[in-house]
């Protein structure tokens, strides 16, 4: 087998209901140059068995099975140690990717000469897949700090997820790894990716189709949630110290942390965290109501976080927001 032109890595955790569909989308990729690399992160149910008959059958398909459970940020470490391929792609394993997803965000960053890539990601209980229009790929290249200001502020194609990206591999080396045992890996290397690929090229494709699962750990209450809370303060403290002139972007992002816990903590009972949250949220919302950059989602927080913490969760119950 040739040297793979990307290494596309899943981490696999209990994943048998969707895991086949996730795999079937990535072994049709209309670029063949690619490696599989399934990190089964010591799953209990059939997880493993479905890796290894894919794996036997197809000699692009790496299959690494760990002793013990260590989380998803160990798993893509381990996936990463494995890769030979000149590129990185992470995909989710309840998730799939368009067939001409690793073609054309290839086809941008041959183009465009980033290090990065980012494309459009959609949430898809179902997804059929249509070809696009043309072969051509227009996209846009911008800085890291403006790259680093949409992140913050959460928007498109910048979400806080290291998947339907394109990285080129040095962007990883010996020094940058996932933060193993932290539940948020993704929103705290995102930063570091952007800034050692000086320039991201960005395009409007939707070639990522993921699900929002409710009884996954983002939307079910845990005390690993509270790493949130630490990883947006330092990324506002590493913010304010060498790119003060986009704090007010930070800051927002950390407000959004604070008020996504407080209601869940609320929810959970755990008035504590939620005290120490509200405090946050007192402290920041007269700015984020003054930022014009703002999600409209944080100033209406902020909004009704005047009229204080019961009105607050009523409102977020009516929405079931918890």
């Amino acid at each position: 087998m040739e040297t793979p032109l990307i290494s596309v890595i899943v981490p696999v955790y209990n994943a048998q209901e969707y895991l086949a569909e996730c795999i079937e989308s990535i072994l049709v990729q209309t670029l063949t140059a690619f490696e599989l690399i399934l990190v089964d992160d010591a799953s209990t149910d059939k997880t493993s068995s479905i890796c290894r008959d894919y794996a036997s059958g197809d000699s692009r398909i790496k299959f690494i099975q760990l002793e013990k459970n260590e989380g998803q940020a160990n798993a893509r470490n381990v996936g990463l140690d494995a890769a030979v391929g000149r590129r990185i792609c992470f995909v989710d394993s309840d998730d799939c990717i368009h067939p001409q997803a690793l073609r054309r965000m290839s086809d941008v960053m041959d183009s465009s000469g980033v290090l990065m890539v980012a494309a459009e990601a959609i949430n898809a209980t179902s997804v059929e897949f249509k070809p696009f229009e043309s072969d051509r790929v227009a996209y846009d290249v911008i800085g890291f700090e403006k790259a680093m200001k949409l992140f913050f502020y959460q928007k498109k194609k910048y979400w806080a997820s290291v998947c339907s990206k394109l990285y080129d591999c040095s962007l990883f080396d010996d020094s940058l790894r996932f933060h193993k045992g932290l539940y948020y890996e993704d929103l705290e290397i995102f930063p570091h990716l952007m800034r050692r690929a000086g320039h991201i090229a960005s395009f409007n494709d939707v070639i990522y189709f993921y699900r929002v699962n409710p009884g996954s750990f983002i939307n079910t209450w845990s005390d690993k949630r509270l790493d949130v809370l630490h990883v947006t303060a330092l990324m506002e403290d590493d913010v304010r110290r060498h790119f003060p002139h986009i704090l007010p972007a930070a800051a927002d992002r950390r407000f959004s942390a604070n008020f996504n816990i407080f209601i869940l903590a609320s929810a959970a009972g755990r008035k504590d965290v939620a005290q120490s949250c509200w405090k946050v949220i007192k402290h920041y919302r007269r700015r984020c109501l003054a930022d014009s950059s703002a999600r409209m989602k944080n100033k209406m927080g902020a909004l009704l976080s005047y009229l204080g913490q019961g009105c607050v969760l009523f409102v977020a119950r009516l929405l079931n927001l918890h």
